[in-house]
């Protein structure tokens, strides 16, 4: 998975004004961007996933197993971060942001978290199984149950809310609900699977829709098709899914779409092949341009390359290889079109489309026309898993997961733009960014998040991280198929 809520994203950004927004930025301004190291989990290996919500809260789950999991959330205004307990008793591992049912006529449509897990407790959930498919409401009390009165709501494994159930995954305890997005229609897409290749059986996209609340298999890959999940989901300007099969080795990943709204009956996906140096796909996003940016997992040579596919040619257009970047795990969509991604090295960067291929560190003063400009976020991490768009206000952030030991979250602002072009970012600018964007110009705040105890829970033995942050602060995803 990316993250990369590139339909919330793009709607929210969209309606803040920021993507049409014309303003200049010298390629000497310093910087381009700021990180900000918000908090430590300790003891966690990894952000598995975050989603930003429409309130620009963001929420993200860890791995730990169903017992060690946690689901947390981290509000940009106030710098706070709840971990809410008592744990729901399973692995989240993916999240998108919708609206929760219709309900009754007048009444309010409140946002929704919506999620998958990998592992959960048998205890609550017999038998153990992977492939949990919950429901949280933020504007509820924290009471995690398999009762849809509970919040969140774990409705059980996704395949058994499907009417006729389908049949239980061959190695239920490896069953991942691998990504989830939500549609431009407020349905959420997913994918399942395997992390890893023990079985071709459970690798399905499906669609969950929340005004009627029910769940439908929208096109199931046959065993024979040797692929063992379906493992990132972006949701097309045209309103398609994009998705990632992946087969068993040697054989590589294919990007495929499904035209959701072109038919009244399910349609069987279409195959768009795989990337043009024949690398497997590690991670896609959604242009603003409308093209899908893929980049690949390393090949034997240590190169990863960087395309995309353009669904007005149709047809894949190479950009660029390098060794600088390892194997991407994560991309995501902000403004101007850049395409940040996060990979295996725990490297964080970003991609200018209408910009020369010129890979290179991420140093304004040194390496001022580096694109990609590469950078290491998170100092003594490895891998970066997860990546989501979110607005702090107005301000734009990138949010990010790493994984190692004590997994991290961070993020990354956007730019801070030298407006008149004098190489040197200074208050002139930041009174002129307030003119263009409606912000007031950052002020440079200090604090430390509190981990907040959630409604009726308790919360102990979690470390934050100092965070430095500048905060701007507003006015006012026919033929049987083959996965390789």
């Amino acid at each position: 998975m990316k993250k990369s809520i590139i339909t919330v994203a793009i709607q929210v950004l969209a309606l803040a004004g920021l993507l049409s927004l014309s303003y200049t930025v010298s390629v000497f301004a310093l910087p381009h961007g700021r990180f900000y190291d918000l908090h430590t989990f300790a003891g966690v290996g990894d952000i598995w996933d975050l989603t930003c919500s429409l309130s620009g809260k963001i929420y993200g789950g860890t791995s730990g197993g169903y017992a060690g999991s946690q689901f947390f959330s981290y509000h940009w205004k106030t710098g706070a971060l709840t971990i809410y307990a008592p744990n729901m008793g399973i692995e989240v591992y993916s999240l998108t942001t919708s609206t929760g049912s219709k309900g009754l006529v007048g009444e309010k449509i409140e946002e929704r978290i919506y999620g998958g897990s990998y592992k959960a407790d048998p205890t609550f959930y017999p038998p153990a199984h992977g492939a949990h498919f919950f429901t949280y409401n933020p504007n509820l009390a924290w009471n995690p149950g398999t009762i849809n009165t509970n919040d969140p709501y774990i409705m059980g494994p996704w395949h058994r809310l499907v009417s006729p159930m389908l049949p239980d995954a061959a190695v239920p305890d490896e069953a991942i609900i691998m990504d989830l997005e939500t549609g431009f229609n407020g349905k959420i897409y997913g994918g399942s699977g395997y992390a890893i290749d023990v079985g071709h059986d459970y690798t399905y996209l499906f669609e969950y829709d929340p005004l009627t609340q029910t769940m439908r298999s929208l096109y199931h890959f046959a065993p024979a098709a040797n692929c063992y999940s379906i493992h990132d989901l972006t949701i097309g300007i045209n309103g398609w899914i994009y998705f990632v099969a992946t087969p068993s080795a040697p054989a590589v990943s294919h990007l495929w779409v499904y035209k959701a709204h072109l038919q009244v009956l399910p349609p069987v996906p279409t195959d768009l092949g795989t990337m043009p140096g024949g690398r497997s796909i590690g991670a896609l996003t959604t242009g603003t341009d409308g093209r899908i940016y893929v980049g690949s997992l390393e090949d034997g040579a240590g190169v990863i390359e960087l395309a995309y596919y353009d669904p007005n040619i149709p047809g894949w257009v190479p950009i660029g290889t390098t060794n600088l970047i390892r194997s991407v795990r994560t991309m995501t969509t902000g403004l101007k079109n850049m395409i940040y991604g996060g990979d295996y090295g725990g490297n964080f960067w970003h991609y200018e489309p209408q910009k020369g291929w010129n890979p290179g560190p991420f140093h304004d003063t040194l390496f001022p026309n580096a694109n990609p400009a590469i950078r290491l976020a998170v100092t003594g991490q490895d891998r970066i898993r997860t990546l989501t768009t979110g607005l702090n206000g107005k301000a734009p952030y990138v949010y990010g997961g790493t994984g190692r030991v004590n997994a991290h979250l961070f993020s990354y602002f956007m730019y801070t733009p030298d407006i008149n072009e004098d190489g040197i970012v200074n208050i002139l600018d930041l009174v002129i960014c307030a003119g263009q964007f409606g912000f007031d110009p950052p002020e440079q705040t200090q604090n430390t998040p509190t981990v907040v105890t959630a409604v009726g829970s308790t919360v102990a033995g979690i470390l934050a991280t100092t965070l430095i942050a500048f905060r701007l602060k507003t006015k006012t995803k026919k033929s049987k198929a083959n996965c390789g």
